[in-house]
């Protein structure tokens, strides 16, 4: 193995760890085998570049994806679920191409009464092994859904020259996160994507400094009370895009930046942030507590494309949060210029050919109970100067977390796959993967009631009875969460239903609740049958599942 020594990442998680445990991350590496790859987006455009992707983008119709892929990552009943998954889809008719538009739809159990999604990588592609200029590449996740059991959304991509002529591959890859806030707080926050947000962001020179060619976004978000008490917000990445009107590329990259409690009273944010009262230049004001602070954060974003030229381009994003106070995130240092820097500073280095290369990565010593990575940043560059692309990508997959046990330090595995070529497929490339953490500690969890039974397959109850013939009826919690008062239905045949108050049941525990006496008429004419019902209340309390909720039983004449 070898070190890639994040420092600055490792002493954050360190922060964190208990007894100060360092963070360390490793890498090895692999042959390169990518079947498909994944994505990019836009939602902020450059004049004629608005034409190519920020109108249609989100207008297009829907089309039938070309392969789907989805695993389970963790499914720790009542807490956290998470699943992993990538999507392609391709345009390639005669004449005019069109946009990939998919629309997806990911199963999620019915206790999680929380979702978000996290865009995590691309790769796009020329069919027919052709390479073009690019005039847009871009995607972005939008219109996310949840409901009861199923977590939606849509997403649209494309791979263009001006003529928009050459058929092409689209694909992104995702990781779903369900909870429920009974076990962890935090709120998943959606943000609308306005695919007529088209702004000018630079106009660049062949002789401008290489420090002053990264585009910026200045985003804002606010939350009435949410981040009061301890609460933090974690902006996490929906889609990034790029174009120029057919330009080669030399260098393409992207940056997220984390979300902080501060305004800048004279910057532009995107929406706008609430007032600030008048400051000097060189003045910030906090925002995590007073009249102001309880609602705001502000983060950046950042996209830099350049050919031979450094002509200009366009760059937008699209974002996501989550808020609470049992959610963390630790990113790493990145920066998208400085291309003689050491490998080891802002983000490992990888150098690949025309075949790609897929890398293994390991963060240790992670100090969360469920943690996941995040592709918060990237670059892909041709050290030689520009070229055509006919393939082009960056994306996070095979996740892996490993934790023994309650307070003990994780391991998190992941790859990362890369690949920039053009027709010839014979030029060297570089890429820098900039990942974060994002981390969930959960405080507690949801219960799931059930009968006791004599055994379980059919479920069986037994016939209890106390020294007057009554019936004895207990009720388990086998979920995570402590369980509130709830109500059980003893149902006699024949003899109706006997409604029975039961206590606040402790995880892991069982209650025995008051004896019912049991109708005459329901021995007919010596057995009588019946059956128990946990949480049978209305309103219901909220529980892992309801599967589990019934047992049979029946009691012989005395």
């Amino acid at each position: 193995m070898l070190d890639v020594g994040h420092s600055s990442l490792a002493r954050e998680l360190a922060n964190s760890a208990p007894g100060g445990a360092m963070t360390s991350f490793t890498r090895s590496t692999i042959p390169f085998v990518l079947s498909a790859g994944l994505l990019v987006a836009a939602t902020g455009c450059f004049h004629d570049w608005s034409t190519y992707v920020c109108e249609p983008l989100l207008n297009a119709p829907l089309s039938e994806p070309t392969s789907t892929e989805e695993h389970e990552v963790v499914n720790d009943l009542g807490r956290m679920f998470i699943v992993e998954g990538q999507e392609c889809g391709q345009s390639d008719r005669p004449g005019k191409e069109d946009y990939v538009h998919i629309g997806h739809r990911s199963k999620l159990p019915t206790w999680a009464d929380q979702a978000t999604v996290i865009f995590n990588g691309w790769r796009t592609e020329y069919i027919h092994g052709n390479d073009k200029p690019v005039a847009a590449v871009g995607g972005v996740i939008a219109d996310v859904f949840k409901s009861s059991s199923t977590l939606s959304w849509s997403v649209a991509g494309v791979l263009r020259d001006s003529e928009f002529t050459e058929g092409y591959s689209f694909c992104y890859g995702y990781t779903v996160l369900a909870w429920s806030t009974a076990a962890i707080d935090a709120t998943a926050m959606e943000r609308s994507v306005d695919p007529n947000a088209c702004l000018p962001i630079l106009h660049l020179r062949a002789d401008d400094n290489p420090m002053s060619v990264i585009a910026t976004f200045s985003r804002s978000a606010s939350f009435p009370h949410l981040l009061l008490e301890g609460r933090t917000a974690v902006v996490i990445p929906r889609g990034v895009g790029l174009g120029e009107r057919d330009s080669k590329i030399q260098e393409i990259g992207y940056q997220l930046g984390e979300a902080r409690p501060y305004v800048e009273p004279n910057r532009h944010y995107f929406p706008a942030v609430a007032p600030v009262p008048p400051t000097a230049d060189n003045e910030i004001v906090l925002t995590d507590h007073g009249d102001l602070g309880s609602d705001a954060v502000t983060w950046e974003s950042e996209g830099y494309l350049r050919d031979d030229d450094r002509r200009s381009y366009g760059f937008g994003d699209a974002t996501a949060l989550v808020v609470g106070s049992d959610v963390k995130f630790v990113g790493m240092p990145f920066t998208l210029v400085f291309d003689h820097a050491p490998a080891n500073i802002f983000g490992p280095l990888l150098e690949g050919g025309g075949s790609g290369r897929d890398d293994d990565f390991t963060i240790t010593n992670v100090p969360f109970e469920y943690a996941v990575p995040v592709l918060a940043g990237w670059r892909l560059r041709y050290p030689q100067g520009d070229e055509n692309v006919q393939k082009i990508g960056i994306r996070l997959h095979d996740v892996h977390y490993d934790r023994t046990g309650a307070g003990q330090l994780g391991t998190l595995h992941y790859k990362i796959d890369s690949i920039l070529r053009d027709e010839g497929g014979d030029e060297a490339y570089s890429a820098r993967a900039a990942v974060a953490v994002l981390g969930f500690n959960a405080h507690g969890g949801v219960p799931d009631l059930a009968p006791k039974l004599l055994r379980p397959n059919p479920p069986e109850v037994q016939c209890r009875r106390d020294q007057t013939n009554r019936l004895i009826v207990g009720i388990r919690n086998v979920g995570p969460g402590p369980a509130g008062a709830s109500i059980t239905k003893v149902d006699f045949h024949p003899g109706g239903a006997v409604m029975v108050a039961t206590p606040p049941i402790p995880p892991g525990l069982s209650v025995d609740l008051e004896p019912i006496t049991i109708p005459a008429r329901c021995f007919s004419p010596n057995i009588c049958g019946f059956v128990v019902t946990a949480n049978a209340g209305t309103p219901p309390i909220t529980e892992v599942t309801t599967a589990n909720n019934q047992g049979v039983g029946t009691c012989l004449i005395p």
